[in-house]
């Protein structure tokens, strides 16, 4: 099956690849600002069982693939240095060890002046929507392998490896 956008209606809709069927067709996310043009971003990803999405209006949301009901939606990180009160996301979504990672803030080629303190990569738990973390200063996750995400600097053009690291330390001593 492969999902759509269907821009008129701001619903997502799934078809069959083998007849071309249509499936079923999400609940409408026109409350959502700028709900129209979301396709202009890269903002979902899946996991065989929901379809994550990332939305402007500063809340991302999990689609059942099964039946295109909304799962659950996060909650906006507040900001009152956005036009709708709520940090936007914008581009790029990445799921890696059940964890989502958004980037929240306008995006490297359209900013607005001043430019927002609240430019940062949100961490959600895909499985309950609770946000984990947030990494601010602008980076955006572009790509995730073993456990680890590879962010970008909106603002210094610099790459970055985000990731749990070392989980132990030794110390050796001599007894003199």
């Amino acid at each position: 099956s492969f999902v759509l956008l269907d821009t008129t209606e701001s619903r997502f809709k799934c078809y069959s690849m083998l007849t071309g069927a249509l499936l079923w067709t999400s609940d409408s996310f026109s409350d959502a600002v700028w709900a129209t043009t979301w396709t202009v971003y890269y903002s979902a990803t899946n996991d065989n069982e929901n379809l994550y999405v990332i939305f402007s209006d500063g809340t991302m949301r999990a689609y059942s693939l099964a039946d295109g009901h909304e799962v659950w939606r996060s909650e906006p990180i507040p900001s009152t240095e956005y036009p709708n009160n709520a940090v936007p996301y914008v581009i790029g979504v990445v799921l890696v060890d059940g964890k989502l990672y958004g980037y929240a803030g306008y995006s490297q080629s359209y900013q607005i002046n001043p430019v927002p303190r609240f430019a940062m990569t949100v961490c959600i738990d895909a499985t309950n929507d609770d946000t984990l973390f947030t990494l601010n200063g602008g980076v955006r996750p572009v790509a995730a392998a073993n456990g680890y995400v590879i962010v970008t600097g909106v603002f210094d053009a610099k790459v970055y490896c985000i990731g749990k690291g070392k989980t132990a330390t030794s110390v050796n001593i001599q007894n003199d």
